[in-house]
């Protein structure tokens, strides 16, 4: 008889023709690996002249990701949509800082030193993910554009007469 010492057995995954593609579990794996895919909005910022100093804001429908680049370093900082709570936008002498609100993980540091259209969109973006996040929306069947349009009627920041920036509508 065969030894099965040293062996361990675990349930082994299903081959791939005995996992249906009708299957619920199937169909929620292929929406994910579809939403991680698709980035709804890029920028960075540049700390000075040379690369050195980059940090980029990567969102996606289901995590925000913060890269900064150093001389000798490259960090990359995800967050789901789960664990963002707000996005703050501050606006001096033609540059913005985003700065994210989290809870559950480590709150990041402002992004400074964006273009300001680029910052007032990704906190649009960031709170119209939010708010679909809250309400249960499943957003896996809309195209790219729809969904960048939707998110962005979503997201808007109301102000009040007294406070209107004309250059923001």
């Amino acid at each position: 008889m065969p030894s099965l010492r040293g062996r361990v057995f675990i349930n082994s995954p299903r081959k791939k023709d005995e996992m249906s593609e009708e299957s619920p579990d199937a169909s929620k794996l292929n929406d994910l690996a579809k939403s991680a895919n698709i980035i709804i909005f890029e920028c960075d910022s540049r700390s000075g002249i040379l690369i050195i100093g980059k940090t980029k804001l990567t969102i996606s429908p289901n995590r925000v990701v913060i890269s900064k680049r150093g001389i000798f370093t490259r960090d990359e900082y995800p967050m789901l949509i789960d664990n963002i709570t707000n996005a703050m936008v501050y606006v001096q002498l033609g540059r913005a800082s985003l700065t994210i609100e989290t809870f559950g993980i480590t709150k990041p540091d402002p992004i400074k030193n964006l273009k300001v259209s680029d910052a007032r969109l990704a906190r649009r973006y960031i709170l119209g993910l939010i708010e679909c996040k809250k309400s249960k929306v499943d957003l896996s069947g809309l195209d790219l554009e729809h969904l960048k349009e939707k998110l962005r009627d979503i997201g808007i920041v109301q102000y009040t007469t007294s406070e209107v920036d004309y250059h923001d509508l």
